[in-house]
């Protein structure tokens, strides 16, 4: 005699659904959040762009991705992310830190390897905020190749932005996620008015 398992069709839902629930958790866990800073210069000059990265407190750690606008204007890439070493006096490829209010930024987006000595630069948005390393913040675009920065200045903690703007879902994928829901409720419904 054969016997064959047939699990209850209830608890066989109930494990399908929060066999779902938590891989969406862990897709969501591993992903690094996305951030859009600004940062307006005295004169007018403003410096945006995003990148990713992971949150904790308030800095922003463990950075990639990052774009660099000057004036609305996308600067040329890949940036290389770098931050600068106040041990060493100069800039490595490592480290690069932002932080929510300004004030403990450490970070370079330019579009050379400074780190190994590339000082061919057309275009870069430099942040290094915490006194005790250095105290400036700097922007370039290509329309100054060879000239001194378009501005630098020390940073004024009220013309820095940053925003997590992967914590907020926009609306198409909250519809998205709210239709698929509705469309499970649905179907589980249907299986059991049966």
């Amino acid at each position: 005699m054969t016997c064959y398992f047939s699990p209850h069709p209830m608890k066989t839902s109930r494990f399908a659904a929060l066999l779902t629930l938590s891989l969406g958790v862990a897709a969501v866990s591993v992903q690094a959040d996305t951030f859009d800073y600004s940062y307006t210069f005295n004169d007018g000059v403003v410096a945006t762009g995003s990148f990713a990265g992971s949150l904790s407190g308030n800095l922003v750690t463990n950075i990639s991705n990052a774009t660099v606008f000057e004036n609305g204007v996308q600067q040329p890439g890949p940036m290389f992310i770098e931050s600068f070493d106040a041990g060493a006096s100069h800039y490595v490829d490592s480290g690069a830190v932002a932080s929510l209010n300004g004030l403990q930024n450490n970070l370079l987006f330019i579009n050379v390897d400074l780190a190994a000595g590339d000082v061919n630069e057309t275009a870069f948005f430099g942040s290094v905020t915490d006194p005790a390393v250095l105290n400036v913040i700097s922007s370039s675009s290509i329309a100054q190749v060879g000239d001194a920065p378009i501005d630098e200045e020390q940073p004024a903690n009220s013309s820095w932005t940053l925003t997590d703007v992967s914590r907020a879902p926009d609306a198409a994928s909250a519809f998205a996620l709210l239709g698929m829901g509705l469309a499970g409720l649905g179907a589980v419904r249907r299986r059991f008015s049966k």
